[in-house]
């Protein structure tokens, strides 16, 4: 049944014939083609472990910028085998999500080691938000600091001298592969006690003892970890001013109401996952919390201590990673983009499900309807994800035969969707689509995209002579050789003229009538567009 999840997992995520990069992807790609040009790929790497992103943020991650300059390596601009290394990472963490969970297992021979590593690892591969992790580049962050983050625990709960070591390096690479890793201290903690607190009661220690006993040998097993950790968070300080901040305007709640907003953008989560399949979804849902909670009572007579406080750390640190992003920022966006960050959540809750089923009379009945109704979000989602992939991949591949048709003393603009519903689409991604890597030429003389909310920005370039450098140093461009926008109809597979023209200070005119005209002609556009027309 396991060989099955994973073949079904693997199927799902290569039905994509051919793609393309989105959004962010076409900067990353930009930063290691210049790097290629300039001082090298593994120069430019290593400079990430020293150096802050230059991009206004206080991510540090070289880690996975190494992993993107092996792909660029093994696939130059081929986005498929970027997708392709994506998900060979979320495969490895399956494997080492099967070896830890068979780990919470040994603590007492009671437990049904067999189930909960099977549970563990089919609720972990049929996450039903995996397309923003698992298939998009970007989501390599999460990736990784998740397999080193899964390593760091397999090999701290081990309890040898030698396994301490790899596990201090497994914590520091899942540290520089994406911040997501911070909250791992305090949980590798948690687990490393209730390892030793249930060592201790199985050799008879009264339970205070026990527990004290506990305390003082984790705390001896996890000095050399909080020395590492101290070190990194220093580190931070040092680069960005700040231990912990990702973005710079990154704040507390100041009140709990605040927190709470934050919280309840989760709603966002089921917008396209389970969008109209409220009718099979909340029957299913109440189905299996009755069948589980008739059961649940005779289930925890037969828990052993073990069970109940390893699924009471891993609920703690499901809830953690659950609400953790919302001391910065909502948790998810208002378009549903954000379920990235729930990749950690996620893996906690596997864990967890699986322990609090494992002694269930019914668990493989509740197995057996919740695994296919998460593959069934699994799957709509990647379907979003691939289908905006294959779209750009269809819209770069028009770019050139667009520019064959400008003149050199003109310039066009290209108006398309910042998301495809919650799928970042050219978001950043303005030049990319018209430049190297991507291309074989730059296009940027000659075109750029844009989304609907910079006509003004392009009103002022057309003003102030940004197009005529963008065309070569002493280059004066005329308004009279703009063109004007196209836009993109998905259904013609081609660029679709307009024929609004810009007025100068008025910008929002310019912009109402061109959505107008794109709605009109069967371009794509998205949400936020539309409610702009409307």
């Amino acid at each position: 049944m396991l060989a099955f999840i994973v073949a079904f997992t693997i199927y799902l995520h290569i039905s994509l014939v051919s793609g393309d990069f989105l959004s962010d992807d076409f900067v990353h790609m930009g930063w290691l083609a210049a790097a290629q040009s300039q001082e090298g790929v593994m120069q430019w790497v290593a400079t990430k472990f020293y150096t802050p992103l230059a991009s206004g943020n206080f991510a540090y991650r070289p880690v996975a910028f190494a992993s993107y300059a092996l792909d660029w390596l093994l696939y130059g601009s081929n986005a498929n085998g970027w997708h392709l290394s994506n998900l060979l990472l979320h495969l490895i963490n399956a494997a080492l999500v099967y070896a830890l969970a068979r780990r919470f297992a040994q603590c007492d021979a009671g437990m049904n080691r067999r189930f909960i590593g099977f549970a563990s690892t089919a609720v972990f591969l049929a996450i039903p938000f995996a397309g923003e992790t698992t298939f998009w580049p970007v989501g390599r962050f999460d990736l990784l600091a998740c397999l080193f983050a899964l390593g760091f625990l397999n090999l701290v709960l081990a309890k040898s001298t030698l396994s301490l070591l790899g596990a201090l390096g497994c914590f520091l690479l899942a540290l520089l592969s994406k911040e997501s890793a911070m909250p791992m201290l305090v949980i590798a903690f948690m687990l490393v006690f209730a390892s030793h607190f249930l060592t201790h009661r199985q050799a008879q220690l009264p339970l205070s003892n026990a527990f004290t006993t506990a305390v003082k040998t984790s705390l001896q097993r996890y000095g050399a970890v909080l020395v590492v950790a101290s070190a990194y968070f220093l580190w931070r300080r040092y680069l960005f001013g700040s231990f912990w901040k990702v973005y710079p305007d990154s704040k507390f709640p100041a009140t709990f109401d605040e927190f709470w907003n934050r919280v309840v953008t989760l709603k966002n989560i089921f917008s396209y996952a389970y969008e109209g399949l409220a009718f099979i979804v909340v029957p299913a849902v109440i189905l299996l919390l009755a069948v589980w909670l008739i059961g649940i009572v005779k289930s925890y007579k037969q828990a052993s201590i073990a069970n109940l406080l390893l699924a009471f750390v891993l609920f703690v640190s499901f809830l953690m990673y659950l609400l953790a992003p919302a001391t910065s920022f909502p948790i998810l966006a208002d378009t549903g983009e954000g379920t990235r960050n729930l990749y950690f959540a996620w893996l906690m809750f596997s864990f967890f499900s699986a322990l609090i089923l494992s002694t269930h009379r019914w668990r493989n009945f509740i197995l057996c309807v919740a695994i296919p109704l998460a593959f069934i979000g699994q799957w709509r989602q990647l379907n979003l994800w691939q289908g905006a992939s294959q779209e750009m991949y269809r819209l770069t591949s028009a770019v050139p035969a667009l520019a064959a048709t400008i003149g050199a003393e003109q310039y066009a603009l290209l108006l398309l969707p910042d998301h495809l519903g919650f799928v970042p689409f050219v978001r950043n991604a303005q030049g990319g689509v018209v430049m190297p890597p991507r291309q074989t030429s730059s296009y940027l003389p000659k075109m750029a995209a844009f989304n609907a909310t910079q006509f003004a920005e392009w009103e002022a370039h057309l003003a102030d002579n940004t197009i005529g450098k963008l065309k070569g140093a002493d280059f004066k461009f005329e308004r009279s050789a703009f063109i004007g926008v196209y836009c993109w109809n998905a259904h013609l597979s081609t660029f679709v003229q307009l024929t609004v023209k810009p007025i100068v200070n008025a910008a929002k005119d310019w912009e109402r009538d061109s959505l107008k005209e794109a709605q009109g002609a069967g371009c794509l556009l998205n949400s936020a567009d539309l409610q702009t027309i409307r």
